[in-house]
């Protein structure tokens, strides 16, 4: 079985499938969830009929240029 989302759609995959949240590295774990957890997760999602956000946290890196004043008087 392949590691990537394939012809799932890709929302699903995520709230299935995608890799967990590494907490300690601040970033998404490099490896999907194992078959038997995406499974669960889909069965939950299913039965409850929600999608919950759960652990996963979207970490926005942003690089602020340097800042010029601007002189009115000139």
């Amino acid at each position: 079985m392949s590691d990537t989302p394939g012809t799932v759609s890709r929302i699903l995959w995520h709230f299935t499938g995608g890799p967990r949240w590494d907490v300690v590295k601040n970033c998404q774990e490099p490896n999907p969830k194992p078959y038997d957890e995406a499974y669960k997760a889909f069965l939950s999602i299913l039965r409850s009929k929600q999608l919950r956000v759960g652990q996963y946290h979207e970490v926005v890196k942003v690089v602020v240029p340097k800042l010029q004043e601007y002189d009115a008087k000139k």
